[in-house]
């Protein structure tokens, strides 16, 4: 009889171990469903892996303005307006790159958006060096080593692109070639740095040369800073994973302190610019941070391809506007 009770307790060992086996193909095959989940998700939201035709369209100016200066290969002046947009983390620089399109298209500019370089590696798998690697230094000088050369050839495509394209074209930069030395440890990492990169425009007979501070400022007509929330509206600042202003997750390491740190880091950085404009929080709210944004924009691409039809079409729309308020404001005082 005592075989009975030994005999339920192995099968019933027997049935558990089963349960658990079936548990664990469960588990596997569950995780395996989400993590194709997760890639079709990462595949359908990528830029790299689905063409967008209305992202295509979004800089496109619907009545086009004429191209009032030819483009030139020259590196110190072209006839496409370049433009950095840079500042400290939570600045919102997504926003106004919206406000900037609405705008500038309006205004017969075609706008060519460029990426943050640093996004897109990190979005394609590369990771932050890690400072507390023994290694930290060398991984962070190839990390900004690189971001800088894959940046300066996607500058140059950009301006090949909207220069051949005979229409009137803004170039709008997610940060500049120089933000990186604002992540560099000092100065000395920063020109050794500059050194390794050669600079030589292959559209020109320039002879090699490596790149400079100089050679970089003279790349950009205009900077524009849009200091972090951190400095200024601090209830606004969002660190840790957060969502961006184009729904996009992000990962925000940076305390206020660290923030505003690094935004006066930027400015300095850029402070030899002979055109940067530095747009603080403002006390009438965002919207009008943005809109000075891309109202110094909109004006250094007049400068450099005027467009007087354009901005005839506009005074006479801002009259009507004018006109209208005018007219119910009377229809008030009637009634």
């Amino acid at each position: 009889m005592a075989a009975v009770p030994a005999m339920a307790a192995a099968l019933a060992s027997c049935d558990l171990h089963k349960r658990m086996r079936h548990a664990g193909r469960r588990l596997a095959c569950l995780e395996r469903t989400e993590s194709s989940a997760l890639l079709k998700a990462s595949s359908k939201s990528s830029a790299f892996h689905t063409y967008d035709e209305e992202l295509s369209k979004i800089g496109r100016a619907l009545q086009p303005g004429i191209v009032t200066a030819r483009y030139t290969p020259d590196v110190t002046r072209s006839e496409v307006i370049r433009v950095v947009l840079t500042g400290g983390p939570c600045a919102g620089k997504s926003s106004s790159l919206v406000h900037i399109m609405e705008n500038a298209t309006a205004a017969g500019y075609d706008v060519y958006r460029v990426p943050e370089i640093a996004t897109i590696l990190l979005n394609s798998g590369c990771h932050m060096p890690n400072p507390n690697s023994a290694q930290f230094k060398e991984q962070l000088f190839v990390f900004q080593q690189q971001i800088i050369c894959l940046q300066f050839q996607t500058e140059r495509s950009f301006l090949s692109i909207a220069g051949k394209s005979g229409r009137p074209s803004i170039v709008i930069y997610d940060r500049g070639l120089l933000d990186s030395k604002a992540y560099m440890p000092d100065d000395e990492a920063w020109q050794n740095m500059l050194r390794t990169v050669e600079a030589s425009n292959p559209d020109m007979r320039d002879s090699r040369q490596h790149m400079t501070e100089e050679f970089i400022l003279g790349r950009y007509d205009l900077v524009v800073h849009l200091v972090t929330a951190a400095d200024g509206a601090p209830e606004y600042y969002k660190s840790g994973e957060v969502v961006d202003d184009s729904g996009n997750k992000v990962m925000r390491g940076e305390s206020l302190e660290q923030a505003v740190a690094l935004d006066k880091k930027l400015q300095q950085v850029w402070s030899a610019h002979k055109r940067q404009v530095i747009i603080g929080n403002a006390a009438k709210g965002f919207k009008e941070k943005i809109e000075r944004c891309t109202q110094a924009i909109v004006e250094v691409a007049s400068e450099i391809q005027p467009q007087p039809f354009h901005s005839r079409i506009r005074k006479l729309e801002e009259e009507n506007t004018a006109l209208r308020a005018q007219l119910k404001h009377l229809k008030i005082q009637t009634n």
